[in-house]
């Protein structure tokens, strides 16, 4: 049995653009894809950028959409031998996990996942960790990783946490999500 493991692909949804061709497009451009928001407490300007070229009528409806298109392309590429394949996810801290579920389970990509463990993972090389581990019980498996300050950028900004002029070590509030395989 072999203990090597590797990546063999990826793909990512950003405020920029709904794939690594199109973000990095945009990045090289210099097309800002961040507006500009004035705090309501403290009349701050802050940047801030959403993934707003996905309409829907729930954060669910939006976080199922963009997870299918992480995993629209990626499951071109994937060997049918290895279809239905497992999906390890993290949602975002303001995405109801039932929610999302059901949602999920309705969508086209659904019956292309034998199944999906939602991970609560404080960080990202806590999730990469979890990812690695879990090829000692899978073959493959498909690792999402979905993320969103932009929900949450009231509350960081009260707590001092957005990079604003009073604030130029804090964080930017965006939101994005992706895929390896």
């Amino acid at each position: 049995m072999s203990l090597e493991k590797f990546i063999i692909a990826s793909e990512l949804v950003t405020p920029s653009g709904m794939n690594s061709s199109i973000s990095m497009s945009v990045a090289k451009a210099e097309l800002s894809r961040f507006a500009s928001q004035t705090c309501p407490t403290t009349d701050n300007k802050y940047a801030c950028a959403s993934i707003d070229f996905i309409k829907a009528d729930s954060l669910e409806e939006k976080w199922v959409e963009v997870t299918n298109l992480l995993l629209d392309s990626l499951l071109q590429q994937i060997p049918p031998s290895l279809k239905p394949i497992p999906m390890l996810i993290t949602l975002p801290q303001s995405l109801k996990e039932n929610a999302f579920r059901e949602n999920f389970a309705s969508s086209d990509n659904a019956n292309l996942i034998s199944q999906y463990e939602v991970l609560d993972c404080d960080s990202g090389p806590e999730f990469v960790d979890q990812a690695i581990k879990s090829l000692d019980r899978y073959d493959a498996v498909l690792v999402v990783g979905l993320d969103s300050l932009f929900e949450e950028r009231l509350e960081l900004l009260d707590a001092g946490k957005v990079l604003t002029s009073g604030v130029p070590w804090g964080v930017v509030p965006s939101e994005g999500g992706q895929v390896l395989f």
